[in-house]
């Protein structure tokens, strides 16, 4: 557990080591499940049919029968993938083009749905239960290591943590469930339970709660291969407009400014979630680790200036490693890290 303030900002690339979609992959796939259409207007020949069936169910409660106008928005944002950086600046773009958002927000949950079922972290054979061994060299592992270090009592493993995780899966916090059985002996209700107390902020939203996290309405993670798990995801996704209006961005900036150390992972530096970082107000002194895995490294130097500013710190207590993967970042800065 760490003693000071922490605040671990969690990047596409952090999660793709395990089986998930990096930004561009993800936006080839979302053209994939968008590209909806239908051979002389009966038969779908392409795009994905659970979307098809969610939009059904959508329009029928609005006492319609017409979804064209939501499969034209879906093309639309197929057309545009290849102008934009992401996702979720497209939808920023076009927040208040209602269609738009909706169709973005089910191809986001169809797609991520989708890679957690292939991920290394999906139970197999219906447990619930997955096999750890393949995750050991991972990030997760090595975050989870430094974690509970010395810990006796797995209720204060989460002290003085929060997690920003920029990823729409459930990933980490379906690791962190599994881990925590096995490093503490302990059973999956009583796990679950000190989950409760991780925080852990999604600026754009998640596919959906886990099981645990909400017993009526919870997705299990993968889902369900039903059109009904879309329905439910795309309530708890959000743009960027969207996080300002309920003030999750507010809250998030709020951490940022108090941490006294902040960790970044995976993360792209894409204009839209840099500007989430720009926690304003004055300078305060707090320690900054990034890993800038596709970054040259004669951008190192812009880049600690691009973090310092937003994040109200000096330029001189960012440092960002060029070439390095988040497993890595985690092992490079033990030490540093095992004195917070």
């Amino acid at each position: 557990m760490f003693r000071n303030k922490v605040a671990l900002i969690v990047g596409a690339g952090a999660s793709h080591e395990l089986g998930f979609p990096l930004g561009s992959e993800l936006k080839t796939r979302l053209q994939s499940v968008l590209n909806i259409k239908f051979r002389y207007g009966l038969e779908q020949h392409s795009g994905d049919f659970q979307i098809v069936e969610a939009l059904r169910q959508l329009v029928r409660q609005n006492n319609s029968s017409d979804i064209n106008p939501y499969l034209g928005a879906g093309r639309a944002i197929h057309d545009a993938m290849p102008t934009t950086g992401s996702i979720d600046s497209f939808l920023q773009t076009h927040s208040k083009d209602d269609k738009i958002v909706l169709m973005g927000k089910f191809g986001i949950a169809r797609v991520i749905l989708a890679a957690e079922q292939k991920s290394l972290l999906h139970p197999k054979d219906g447990f619930q239960d997955f096999d750890l061994g393949p995750t050991e060299k991972s990030w997760y592992s090595e975050f989870f290591k430094l974690l509970a270090g010395e810990v006796q009592d797995p209720t204060k493993i989460f002290n003085n943590l929060d997690v920003i995780c920029f990823n729409y899966d459930r990933s980490l916090e379906q690791y962190l469930i599994q881990a925590l059985m096995k490093r503490f002996l302990i059973g999956r209700q009583r796990a679950e339970e000190i989950m409760g107390s991780f925080r852990i902020h999604h600026p754009y939203g998640v596919v959906g709660r886990l099981p645990w996290q909400d017993s009526h309405v919870g997705i299990p993670y993968g889902g369900n291969d039903h059109y009904s798990d879309l329905l439910t995801a795309v309530k708890e996704l959000r743009t960027f407009s969207e996080g300002v209006e309920d003030g999750h961005v507010a809250e998030i900036r709020k951490i940022l400014a108090e941490a006294e150390t902040i960790l970044i992972v995976g993360f792209g530096f894409l204009s839209i979630n840099m500007e989430l970082l720009n926690v304003g107000g004055p300078l305060r002194e707090k320690q900054v680790y990034a890993t800038a895995f596709d970054i040259d490294e004669r951008e190192i130097p812009v880049l600690r200036g691009k973090l310092a500013g937003p994040l109200r710190t000096r330029v001189e207590l960012c440092k960002c490693y060029p070439g390095c993967t988040s497993a890595a970042l985690f092992q490079i800065c033990r030490m540093s890290f095992s004195d917070l």
